[in-house]
C-alpha cells in the first residue's frame, strides 16, 4: 500500500467521510479559492480555475484554434497514446 498499513487503515475507517472530504476538495467552487495548489507554476502566468463546464473551451477557442491544437496533437502522439488519454482522462 503506497501510505502504508497504519495510514491505510486510518483512510478507509470512515469512507463515507473521506468520500465527501474529496468531493468537497475537488469541487470547482474549493479548487478556486486556492488556485495555485491545482495549476502549475509559470513565470508571468498568474494561475487559474475556470468554469468546469463541459466543453468550456469551446468559449474560448476559435475553431481555427482547435484545429492548429488538434493538428500538434496529432503530430506529437500516436493514436494509441490519444485514444489512452482519452480513455484514462475525459470519461
Amino acid at each position: 500500500k503506497f501510505l502504508g498499513d497504519r495510514h491505510y487503515d486510518k483512510l478507509i475507517a470512515n469512507d463515507e467521510k473521506m468520500l465527501g472530504l474529496v468531493l468537497e476538495h475537488s469541487s470547482i467552487e474549493s479548487m478556486k479559492v486556492n488556485p495555485r495548489r491545482w495549476c502549475s507554476a509559470r513565470d508571468g502566468f498568474e494561475p487559474f480555475i475556470r468554469s468546469g463546464k463541459t466543453g468550456g473551451w469551446r468559449e474560448l477557442m476559435s475553431e481555427e484554434q482547435a484545429g492548429k491544437l488538434q493538428n500538434r496533437l496529432k503530430e506529437k502522439f500516436t493514436n494509441e497514446e490519444l485514444e489512452w488519454l482519452g480513455e484514462h482522462y475525459c470519461s
